[in-house]
């Protein structure tokens, strides 16, 4: 398509205009290696690249700025999706740059904006530039859906309206992915109405998320129920790669290691973690700890309070507590832990992608009973699933399974086997395309009803 339209636009500013170039889009069919920035590099003529044919075109907006759950579940489904006919083009915000380049380097389509998203802060000013931003912002995604020829856009946050109010714009369909229990239960009350006017298909991770939101359940097929999924051939234990990750981590190959995988930010309960860490210790003083995660900027003062913590209770850093930001490598380095916990605070998971691989890595489960992990993690089978914010249930919990080599390796055993029927990428991919098929068909009949007017 080309840009005539952008260049004919002056509010648009030349980073946008780049970013809806042709020439700047990602090609799905480069080949890694090469240099995927546009339709020169790849063969495609500059009409063929931004623009699939395929039956199905999806939009999947991510607010999240740093790489997680939402983001590696569309990066492990998208050949999946394409074989059936489904293209996706992911829509993320400018400054998320390592998300971007991530999802790029797995052959997506990748779109980056300007997009402002709430935020749980008390600063007025970030509210009041959410606001100020949004109707332009939503311009700029409905310009984008008619570009692509999108045909439903999938948006993978609650409180914000950028895709929602962009497919009603351009009267697309919608699909309203609820992926965490984050938003009180007051907002979720007053704000489920709205998605349920504008989403024509509403999916969640598990049944107690659907159940958190008032009205999802009543959706009848239109609620659709999904796990993220997780590569369960690449997160497969391997003795060599255990042993490789201990020595990088600077791991005794003998000792015992609980860890956890997660971004440090404050819902994801690391002072429980670090409580529990210093309750385990009390008779196991020889365990090893390890949190592989990224950081955020503004969080400086959270992570400050949480070392000295670690610290009063014992732990140092770089020695039996380990912090490690694992980029792209969870697979490998989560490899040395011997058990898995998630101590996530209450009014934060939906159903952790990350609990998925480490089942599928045949590791024992510790979690909090937040969002719908007790729907994964079967108690006393795969692992054990404690009431939030009781560091000593953890550590109980933890203590049943060190001590018992048979019942960790059955729980091993028993994790794994759950994790290829419940997360191997097959089934979310199934899920999602259901989701969108449902979605595009609704909106359709919508349209077609006597005066109406779909999404």
């Amino acid at each position: 398509m080309p840009t005539g339209w952008l260049t004919s636009r002056p509010y648009l500013s030349a980073r946008l205009i780049r970013e809806y170039d042709p020439f700047y889009v990602t090609c799905r069919r480069a080949r890694p290696g090469r240099n995927a920035k546009g339709a020169k590099d790849c063969g495609h003529g500059p009409e063929s690249c931004p623009v699939s044919d395929a039956k199905t075109n999806v939009l999947v907006v991510i607010h999240a700025p740093v790489y997680g759950g939402p983001h590696n579940t569309i990066a492990i489904m998208a050949d999946l999706l394409e074989a059936e006919g489904v293209h996706a083009t992911v829509l993320l915000p400018e400054e998320a740059l390592a998300a971007a380049a991530r999802l790029r380097d797995a052959g997506l389509n990748v779109v980056t904006l300007p997009l402002h998203r709430v935020r749980a802060l008390p600063d007025p000013g970030v509210h009041a530039r959410y606001v100020k931003t949004l109707r332009r912002e939503i311009g700029a995604i409905a310009r984008l859906i008619e570009a692509r020829r999108i045909n439903v856009v999938s948006t993978m946050s609650l409180p914000n309206l950028h895709g929602p109010l962009a497919a009603r714009k351009a009267n697309v369909a919608c699909v309203w992915e609820i992926v965490d229990s984050f938003a009180p239960p007051m907002f979720r009350r007053m704000w489920m109405p709205i998605v349920l006017h504008l989403a024509q298909v509403v999916m969640t991770t598990g049944t107690k998320i659907a159940e958190a939101h008032p009205g999802t359940t009543g959706l009848g097929d239109r609620w659709v129920n999904f796990y993220p999924c997780v590569d369960v051939e690449r997160f497969r234990s391997d003795p060599a790669v255990r042993q490789s990750a201990r020595a990088e981590l600077g791991l005794p190959q003998g000792a015992t290691v609980v860890g956890n995988v997660s971004n440090l930010n404050l819902m994801k309960g690391h002072t429980t973690f670090i409580r529990a860490a210093a309750e385990l210790r009390k008779t196991h003083p020889d365990v090893r700890f390890v949190i592989l995660g990224d950081t955020y900027e503004h969080l400086g003062d959270y992570y400050r309070a949480l070392w000295s913590e670690a610290e009063r209770l014992g732990l140092r850093l770089g020695e039996n507590l380990i912090v490690v930001n694992p980029d792209r490598r969870v697979s490998q380095l989560a490899q040395a832990f011997d058990v898995f916990w998630m101590t996530s605070e209450p009014r934060s998971e939906g159903l952790p992608t990350v609990i998925g691989e480490a089942k599928a890595l045949g590791l024992p489960i510790v979690t909090t009973d937040v969002g719908s992990t007790s729907e994964c993690v079967t108690d006393g089978v795969s692992g054990y699933v404690v009431p939030a914010l009781k560091p000593q249930l953890i550590a109980a919990a933890t203590r049943s399974i060190l001590d018992d080599g048979d019942r960790r390796a059955s729980m091993g055993a028993a994790a794994r086997r759950e994790a290829e029927e419940q997360f191997a990428a097959q089934h979310g991919a199934r899920s999602h395309r259901l989701a969108f098929e449902k979605a595009i068909s609704y909106h359709t009949s919508l349209r077609r009803a006597p005066g109406s007017r779909a999404g």
